[in-house]
């Protein structure tokens, strides 16, 4: 339960880098919608590697190791939050909304990948 409440305790802090990211791509250099909050996601990922590999997931796995898993991870997520947000634009929600429900989306993809591939080291033979 730990590792649960680190993730959304640093998904809060990178979510908010995220949107802040965006946002101001959006508002004040007129950025596409979509290219903003690609660029927002893969700010808030560099910090959401930095904090959930020390405070959430206490990881010993080298970065060697975990940094090419967390790349794929983010690069799957990256896409995934795209198109979910693409999808909420097509519908008509404004871009905050329809970020928020691409967030959600992704959050569940990002734990479980974290959780069992990126950080953890136990080898799969001793989860049990």
């Amino acid at each position: 339960m730990k590792a649960l409440g680190g993730f959304l305790s640093v998904g809060l802090v990178s979510t908010a880098l995220h949107y802040a990211v965006m946002t101001v791509a959006i508002e004040a250099l007129g950025a596409p919608v979509v290219l903003a909050a690609a660029t927002g996601f893969l700010a808030g990922a560099a910090l959401n590697y930095m904090l959930n590999r020390r405070f959430s997931f206490a990881s010993q796995r080298p970065h060697r190791q975990g940094l090419p898993r967390f790349a794929l991870m983010v690069s799957v997520g990256v896409l995934l939050n795209s198109l979910l947000l693409a999808l909420g634009l097509h519908l008509g929600l404004h871009y905050l909304p329809a970020q928020v429900v691409a967030t959600g989306g992704v959050m569940g993809f990002n734990f479980a990948c974290m959780k069992y591939w990126v950080f953890n080291s136990t080898p799969p033979e001793r989860r049990g």
